[in-house]
């Protein structure tokens, strides 16, 4: 919550998806979809032609306090979620190479 869309403009709240609509057979038929995709992209499965738009991201700018420009990339919220899912299956690997040392990973 409170992060903005990529270039799909999908919100990153994507699990209305799923709470709506209320029957159990369309939240069970777009979490096979979502899982399918999931499964596609983390066997490396995108294909070629829509890598350039599923891998990209939308950029803004943002004034630092000192005046200087923090450029900021928000990516595709499929692709954002993949990650999340890949991340997590190694979350303890990661977590002992990492932690302390770098804030933005956290193991839970």
């Amino acid at each position: 919550n409170g992060s903005s869309s990529g270039l799909d403009l999908l919100s990153p709240d994507i699990k209305d998806m799923f709470l709506c609509p209320p029957d159990e057979v369309s939240r069970g038929t777009n979490l096979s979809i979502l899982a399918k995709f999931m499964e596609l992209t983390l066997n490396g499965n995108v294909p070629k032609f829509i890598r350039p738009v599923y891998f990209g991201a939308r950029l803004i700018s943002l004034k630092k306090k000192n005046g200087s420009i923090r450029p900021i990339a928000i990516g595709h919220i499929l692709r954002r979620i993949s990650s999340k899912l890949s991340l997590y299956l190694v979350r303890d690997t990661v977590a002992r190479n990492l932690l302390p040392h770098q804030a933005g990973f956290f193991a839970e």
